[in-house]
């Protein structure tokens, strides 16, 4: 008997064993499945959130492919600037040539002084001495005496 109340003693230690494996067993998949769906959610966010950082990189790509235009254009117009920029300047020292070789005219300079000093050709200097040669000094070029021409 004693045997007998061992053995079934022991058939429930077993089954108590069993049992507690068992619900150890379905914990342990539980949490499993808990974590198994918490990863899911995490790679969700972190696919949306790729998704997003993936439109946004594309807009920047247009935007600067936008800029690039722009500032090809900008560089483009610049360049335009500058030319224009220069002209002026030439223009400018050019007139700045005429503006010395009146005041040099008014002052008394001769003919030949104009065209050397002032880089003016000889009919532009006679020009300058005949409108604007101081008129108390009877200063007439050489060149247009033996360049008139009679009407």
């Amino acid at each position: 008997m004693i045997y007998q109340m061992g053995s079934g003693l022991m058939i429930s230690i077993l089954f108590a064993g069993f049992s507690l494996a068992l619900a150890l067993l379905l914990f342990l998949l539980f949490k499993l499945h808990k974590v198994t769906q918490f990863q899911a959610g995490q790679a969700e966010l972190f696919n949306s959130r790729l998704d997003s950082k993936e439109n946004d990189l594309a807009a920047l790509t247009i935007s600067a492919v936008g800029m690039d235009r722009k500032i090809e254009l900008l560089e483009q117009r610049l360049s335009e600037v500058e030319e224009q920029l220069l002209e002026v300047s030439q223009h400018e020292q050019g007139d700045s040539s005429y503006h010395s070789a009146i005041r040099q005219a008014q002052d008394g300079a001769s003919f030949d002084q104009l065209v050397d000093e002032c880089n003016i050709s000889r009919e532009e200097a006679d020009l300058i001495v005949r409108l604007y040669g101081s008129s108390d000094s009877g200063l007439v070029s050489e060149w247009s005496d033996k360049n008139r021409v009679d009407l």
